[in-house]
């Protein structure tokens, strides 16, 4: 896993899964410098394909509905926490409201900015109005 070989292959897996801007803006590069391998090795593993660390069997799907707050679940339709995924906790919480950013991976707050950020701020808005 160590391997220039498997570090190209994470790396195609990244630019269509975490990413797909080309090149990655700063912000990601310095994620990325400064993640610290450790913290990712324990809680996730090696690699995105090798997942050992201590978030492999954690699952709160069944805890979802305990949820009682305005929330709003956002996925990129090319996300590696697939629509599908985000789909299940959209269904678990009661009430919250299910946003596929098109255009994006797993970082539509970078990929699509701007309708990122009008689609939380119409989330904000609306939900404040609801509770005034």
């Amino acid at each position: 896993m160590d391997s220039p070989e498997y570090e190209e292959a994470m790396m195609v897996f990244y630019r269509r899964h975490l990413c797909r801007l080309d090149p990655w803006p700063d912000c990601i590069s310095r994620t990325f410098a400064k993640m610290g391998a450790e913290v990712y090795r324990t809680m996730n593993g090696p690699s995105e394909f090798h997942v050992t660390g201590s978030l492999r069997k954690w699952d709160i799907t069944e805890r979802l509905g305990e949820i009682n707050l305005p929330v709003l679940v956002g996925s990129g339709r090319y996300d590696k926490a697939t629509p599908a995924i985000s789909d299940t906790v959209h269904r678990g919480i009661r009430g919250s409201d299910l946003v596929i950013f098109e255009n994006s991976a797993h970082m539509p707050h970078i990929e699509e900015e701007d309708l990122f950020l009008q689609t939380t701020g119409d989330f904000l808005n609306r939900v404040e109005m609801q509770l005034s």
